[in-house]
Parts: C-alpha cells; sequence; structure tokens
C-alpha cells in the first residue's frame, strides 16, 4: 500500500488570531519502512509571534528523536517491527511531554495551556497511531461499499479527546487502529469544523484525491476571516502507484449547507456540476448510442416522406423515374450523365438502408463536378461557373416547389430529419474538439496535483524563512507548467489560474518591485556624435565621458540639466573610471590613467607602470585609495598604492589559484565582488575566493552590465538589462532583497547608486534615469 499525504495550511504570521504549525515527515525510505511517516499539528491561541520559534523547536526535536539511531536500532531488533513501531512513537510522546513541561516551568506557556491543540502522529502501513489534545479533530472516512462511506469522529468514540491540557502529561492517551484501501483519515483543527460542515468534508474526500481534496476545501476557506488560521492533514492508502493522481473533479450535489459559510458564487459552483462533465457526458452519449439511431431514425423519416409525396407503400423501391430538370446553357450532362443522375435524383435514393453512403456518394459526384471547372479531364470541356450556378438554382426552384407542394406532415418530417442530421453533425464535431484521452487528462491532473503540492511546499518554506528551497520548488512548478498540454476549455482555465498563482509567486518570492523610472537628462552634442559611457556619481553631482570626443560631462540630477565640461583627454578611447574623493580616475585604451579633479575640472595624466596590462584591462575600482585593476587576460588583479598623480608599484592581489578569466567588472567594499560573462557574481576576500554564492533568480542572470557597491550600504547591485531589471543582494548573507523592474531599464549600459538618498540613476544610451530606491 502506498501512504498518499496531503495538507491543508492557511496562516498570515501577520493576521491570524494564533500561531499554527504543520508538518508531514519526509524520511529516507529505509527510515520510512522501518518507522513509516511521523506527521503533525500544532495551534497555540495567541497573537505572540515568538511562540512559532517555539513549536516550531517542539516539532524539529520530536522529528529528530523519532527518527534518531537509537530508535531505529531499537526497532531493527525487534522481532515484531509494528509493535516496536508503536512503542517507539510511545517513547517520543513522552520526550515531546518532557520538552513542554520544560516550557511551562520556563514561563513560555504557563499561562496558555488551556489554548494549546496538539495532534502528533505516525503512519506505518496500515496502521495508524496518534495523540491528540486541546482544540484538534480526527476523523475516519470508511468505504461500507462502492459508493457509500460513513464518517467517524474517532476521538469521540474513542473517549481519547483530551479538552483540557494537563499540565504533568499533556499527551496522555494515544489512539491506534487500522485502516483499509479507500479509507481517509483527516486530522484538523477545530476551525475548519466552524466554516465547513462535515457533509461537505465527506463529500470532497470521498470524490477526490488527498491533493486535490485538500486544494478544493482551501479554496473554499480562503473565502473565510484571514484572521483565522486552518490546518488540516488529509491520507489515504492506495494499492496502485498510478492511482495517485488528482481525480477529475466530478463534485456531487450538496446534501447540506447549514454550517458551510462561503459567498453565494461558491455555492452555485457546488450546487452544479462543471461545464467540462457535463459537455463529457452528454458527448459520450451521443458518441456511443445515438448515432446510429439518428441514422435509423433518419432513413425513417425520408421513407415515410416519399410515402406521403407518391402515395405508395414505404417498402424500398430500386428505382424512381427523375423528374425532367430544366436545361442550363451547358448542361451538367456534357461533363458526366452519371454524376448528373446523382446530383438530381435524391428522392430514389430514400428507399436505401444506406442513406449515409448513399449522401457521399452524391456529396463525391458534386465535387467531381465542381473540379471540372477548375480542371476539368481530358476531352471534356471545361465548365463555367455561370454553368454551375444556373444549375444550383435551378434545382433550388425546383426544390422549393416540391417543398410547397407537400403536406404540411411531411414538411415536418422533412425539417425533423434535417435537425436530427444536424445534431449528429454537431456532436461528432463536439466531440472530436473536446475528446481528451483518459491518459492525457491523467498525465494534466497528476502534473497540476504535483503543482498544488510544491505551491504547499512554498508556503511552508516562506514561514520558515528559507527562501532556497521556496525558489527551488518555484523553478520545478515552473518546469511542470511548461509540460502542461491544455486541450479542453476546462484544461486551459485551470492553466490560466494556475499561470496568475504563479505570477504572484514569483513576485513575492523574487521580491520583484516594478518601477517608473523618471528620465533626469538627454545627452547630446552640437555634432550629433554622442556616445555616452563610463557613468560615475561625486556626491549630488554625476559624470559621464563622450567616448567619441573624450570629453567630459556633468549632469545634475537637482536641475535637470546636462553640459559638456570643454575638458577632453587627448588620448584614445576612455573605458573605465572610478571614484577616489573628489577625484574620477580614469583608464583609456592607450593603458594609461588619467586623473580629473572635480570643482577644478581639470584633467591630469598619473604616473602608473601598467605595461604588462596593455589591452588587456576590463575594469578598475578605487577603496581606501588603492587602485584594484580587473586583468582577466593576466589572470590577476593588481593592487596599486596611490600618491596624488603616482601609483606606486603593482602587487598581485589574487592568490595562486584563483580563476578569474570571462570577468568584466568589479566592485571593492574591503572584500572584492566579480562579475562573469555568465551572470555568476564571486567573492573574494584578502585575495581568497569565499564560499559565497547568489541566491536562484528568475529569470536567471546571463548577462548583467555592471556591478556596484561601497562600504556605507549592506547591499551589492547588479544591472541585468537583458531582464530590466536592477537587483539587490544582501552581501552578508546573499539574500536576495529587492528586483527593481522596469521595461525602461533594458538597454541600460552603466548604472550609479546615491545610497544617502536612496536613489539609483540608470545610464540608457544617452538618456539618464533615475528611481527611488525605497
Amino acid at each position: 500500500m502506498i501512504p498518499q499525504f496531503s495538507q491543508l495550511f492557511i496562516y498570515s504570521p501577520d493576521k491570524s488570531n494564533s500561531v499554527c504549525k504543520i508538518f508531514i515527515s519526509t524520511p529516507s525510505l529505509d527510515k520510512e519502512q522501518t518507522l513509516g511517516r511521523l506527521f503533525g499539528i500544532m495551534e497555540i491561541e495567541s497573537v505572540d509571534r515568538g511562540l512559532w520559534n517555539t513549536i516550531h523547536t517542539l516539532a524539529e526535536a520530536m522529528e529528530r528523536d523519532y527518527y534518531g539511531e537509537d530508535n531505529i536500532q531499537l526497532i531493527s531488533g525487534s522481532p515484531n517491527r509494528a509493535v516496536s513501531a508503536e512503542e517507539t512513537f510511545e517513547k517520543s510522546i513522552q520526550f515531546f511531554n518532557d520538552k513542554l513541561i520544560e516550557l511551562i516551568k520556563g514561563g513560555k506557556l504557563a499561562n496558555l495551556l488551556d489554548k494549546v491543540s496538539i495532534t502528533l502522529g505516525i503512519l506505518k502501513e496500515r496502521k495508524v497511531y496518534f495523540a491528540a489534545v486541546g482544540n484538534s479533530s480526527a476523523f475516519l472516512i470508511h468505504q461500507l461499499k462502492s459508493q457509500e462511506y460513513r464518517l467517524v469522529d474517532i476521538l469521540q468514540i474513542s473517549g481519547s479527546k483530551e479538552e483540557k491540557v494537563n499540565p504533568f502529561k499533556i499527551l496522555a492517551n494515544i489512539v491506534s487502529g487500522e485502516i483499509n484501501e479507500n479509507d481517509s483519515l483527516l486530522f484538523c483543527t477545530n476551525s475548519l469544523l466552524d466554516y465547513l460542515s462535515l457533509d461537505k468534508i465527506k463529500q470532497t474526500l470521498t470524490t477526490q484525491e488527498p491533493a486535490t481534496a485538500a486544494r478544493h476545501l482551501k479554496d473554499l476557506l480562503m473565502e473565510a476571516s484571514i484572521n483565522t488560521a486552518f490546518a488540516g492533514i488529509i491520507m489515504k492508502l492506495s494499492a496502485d502507484p498510478q492511482a495517485i493522481r488528482a481525480d477529475k473533479e466530478i463534485r456531487l450535489p450538496q446534501k447540506s449547507l447549514d454550517h458551510l459559510v462561503i459567498t453565494e458564487k461558491t455555492t452555485e459552483a457546488y450546487l452544479s456540476p462543471p461545464l467540462r462533465f457535463n459537455l463529457k457526458k452528454y458527448s459520450r452519449l451521443i458518441g456511443s448510442k445515438s448515432k446510429t439511431l439518428i441514422v435509423r431514425l433518419s432513413i425513417y423519416l425520408w421513407q415515410t416522406l416519399r410515402h406521403k409525396m407518391s402515395g405508395v407503400p414505404a417498402a424500398p423501391a430500386r428505382r424512381v423515374t427523375p423528374r425532367p430538370v430544366p436545361t442550363v446553357t451547358r448542361p451538367l450532362t456534357q461533363a458526366n450523365t452519371r454524376d448528373n443522375e446523382t446530383l438530381t435524383e435524391l428522392p430514389r435514393m430514400v428507399g436505401s438502408n444506406d442513406l449515409l453512403k448513399n449522401l457521399i456518394k452524391k456529396c463525391g459526384a458534386m465535387i467531381r463536378a465542381l473540379r471540372q471547372i477548375v480542371r476539368p479531364a481530358p476531352g471534356r470541356p471545361r465548365l463555367s461557373w455561370s454553368d454551375v450556378t444556373n444549375h444550383l438554382v435551378n434545382q433550388l426552384v425546383i426544390a422549393l416547389k416540391r417543398w410547397r407542394a407537400l403536406p404540411q406532415l411531411s414538411q415536418r418530417l422533412l425539417l425533423s430529419a434535417l435537425v436530427l442530421f444536424l445534431l449528429l453533425a454537431y456532436s461528432l464535431i463536439t466531440l472530436a474538439k473536446n475528446h481528451v484521452s483518459d491518459g492525457e487528462q491523467q498525465q494534466f491532473d497528476s502534473a497540476i496535483a504535483q503543482i498544488e503540492q510544491n505551491k504547499n511546499g512554498i508556503e511552508s518554506a516562506l514561514i520558515y524563512n528559507d527562501e532556497n528551497r521556496a525558489n527551488t520548488l518555484l523553478t520545478q512548478i515552473q518546469e511542470l507548467r511548461a509540460t502542461l498540454q491544455t486541450k479542453t476549455k476546462d484544461q486551459k482555465n485551470t492553466a490560466a489560474t494556475l499561470d496568475s498563482a504563479l505570477a504572484a509567486l514569483t513576485l513575492k518570492l523574487q521580491h520583484i518591485i516594478d518601477v517608473t523610472p523618471q528620465s533626469v537628462a538627454e545627452l547630446t552634442d552640437a555634432a550629433a556624435t554622442m556616445q555616452a559611457g563610463t557613468f560615475v556619481l561625486v556626491k549630488t553631482q554625476l559624470y559621464t565621458v563622450n567616448l567619441n570626443t573624450n570629453e567630459i560631462y556633468r549632469i545634475d540630477p537637482a536641475a535637470g540639466t546636462a553640459q559638456p565640461l570643454g575638458v577632453k583627454a587627448d588620448t584614445p578611447q576612455i573605458r573605465a573610471a572610478s571614484v577616489d574623493g573628489n577625484d574620477i580616475i580614469y583608464y583609456h585604451a592607450g593603458n594609461g590613467l588619467l586623473k580629473f579633479t572635480v570643482g577644478a575640472d581639470r584633467l591630469d595624466p598619473m604616473e602608473a607602470n601598467l605595461a604588462n596590462q596593455e589591452n588587456k584591462v576590463q575594469d578598475l575600482a578605487i577603496y581606501n585609495h588603492r587602485l584594484y585593476v580587473l586583468t582577466p587576460g593576466n589572470n590577476q588583479i593588481y593592487r596599486y598604492n596611490r600618491a596624488g598623480n603616482t601609483l606606486g608599484a603593482p602587487s598581485n592581489w589574487l592568490r595562486d589559484g584563483a580563476t578569474i578569466q570571462n570577468t568584466r567588472n568589479l566592485a571593492v567594499d574591503g572584500d572584492m565582488y566579480l562579475l562573469t560573462d555568465s551572470g555568476e557574481v564571486k567573492k573574494y576576500t584578502a585575495g581568497a575566493q569565499q564560499s559565497w554564492l547568489l541566491p536562484p533568480l528568475v529569470p536567471p542572470l546571463t548577462n548583467a552590465t555592471a556591478l556596484w557597491t561601497s562600504l556605507d550600504t549592506p547591499l551589492l547591485y547588479i544591472l541585468d538589462p537583458a531582464n530590466g531589471r536592477l537587483i539587490a543582494i544582501n552581501k552578508s548573507n546573499s539574500k536576495l532583497e529587492r528586483q527593481y523592474r522596469s521595461a525602461e531599464l533594458g538597454g541600460a549600459t552603466d548604472m550609479a547608486i546615491d545610497v544617502k538618498n536612496r536613489l539609483a540613476y540608470i545610464l540608457r544610451q544617452n538618456t539618464v534615469l533615475k528611481f527611488s530606491l525605497e
């Protein structure tokens, strides 16, 4: 037997009027075979959020104790593993009680004993052992017959429900039992029963698999007050691994709504079967039984019609002399006499028992006749459109005359036959359009169930502040979504709802903030040869260089002005820049350095030995009056001590063994951060690489263009114009803090961050943009 677990958990740490925790252990296969699966629900009716860490620690301690090596050895040496599993669970319950007593003595739970609800249990093969106390419930939905189920309140029948907590032995009674295939178990907090009736719970768990049932009940409860926490664990045993999938959500009519607090819209959805089920049912009915009936009824109606028209019995007549057909400009008999007969003698075909076959023959004859217009057979004249249209008009006139000559009963019979034929055609078309094989539907439902399970895992990971795991699960969801093939309308609606939920999850997990950058200034020159580059911020002013002329520009963000300073470098193109106090240090393609003094607006050459770095300098940065020069071609970062316009001798900053090929940018704040061409960011301290990695990003970082940080901020900023975003990473723990997103960031080449005023300045071609970092 294969256990199916699914959890129903709705909890807002900021708004719920209680502190709630739910867990289902995922041990290794050998531990699960030995000790089963441990699960639990814990809730404290308190708004003290510090208690969440308390119950989280309790759950982890219980799991570590139960799956500890002592218990593994104990149960492995037992001749009766079922008995040993129960004894091991009792031992761990005692351990849990001892931990709770320690918290009570410590004062954390002393005044909250009557507000504590706990359910702990294990499922091993068919056996279930659990203990519950406080505001908790446990239900068994037992299958009596094929479609008959009984809901049993386990705690009430066993007399084991402990409403009041004993401070000396919190979990005193253990309930045990065996569940059968197709039986379901529900452990939940009583808040679930305040909003859902037992009839609704029974109906949902007996018509849907655990994953689908949990998702369905959660959708209902989301309509309730957001101040209420809901927690539940659904489990079921399945004999066939292929049966572990979400069912097709065929819902039966509602029996009782007395205790169900939902909106009118939700109620209507439960009172009426879904559209997909109706279409599927009626399409199969038409497809399997009614086709033959409709054809036979059509034949009967045609025979009756013929009888009424001719006054002879409806027995099949072998031949009826056709009525004369008015001639046309070029008769169709020139094309094919037999075809002409088939086109004009429909009444004589009515006597045949194979109506469909004869209709097909007539359609074929019409097609062959029309083909004579476009591509006539050899030796036959080409028919004109006027010949065909004249013939069709004549036939229509004849048909109308015959129609008017028919008695009313015959007209009704003929109309009935036509309606039946149209119904048959429509049913066949609809069936073909909406047809999805059981295997395809099963794959779709299984993928949806897995996605829902991962979504629940994301919610749990966020509660534990484990964003790396949450992002990993989100990536898995996106991969599953890419495999979904939607054919029916219901599948497309499900996929659309899923896409909306994934978009919201992505925004939440990736800390995305949509911004609207404002234009600060437009950079132009008289010759229209402006190409801005090397973007830096000195105090409150921005400076850039026209790469075509090496002229320096100053931008005043407050005034929204940009003006050339009349200072040009008489050197090859300037390629990199960094700020040291009031000085901007420029590197030019002639393998030299320049110093621009802000305020004096003066540009001077610097004395530096860069001979072994020619054509290999990629970027530079200044920290604590020391210049760091990135040279991936030499696989080295050189450090220079600066004294005015002179730099000392270079020293190798990277330690032996470091590899920095394909690196494009560096940023320094005491530590060194390097940005690679592939979007990887490496951290170095004292020349040695650290175990520091970027968090998972969606979409991944592949073609970032700039990197920036300083000693004044705990954040590292990465400019990613390919995805229109500016990323902020916490340098201490490599946690993703923010992603500022805007389509206007596409094509950006550089950035400058004003830490004091929380502003970001972006250089995009010859436009300077800004937005707030709040």
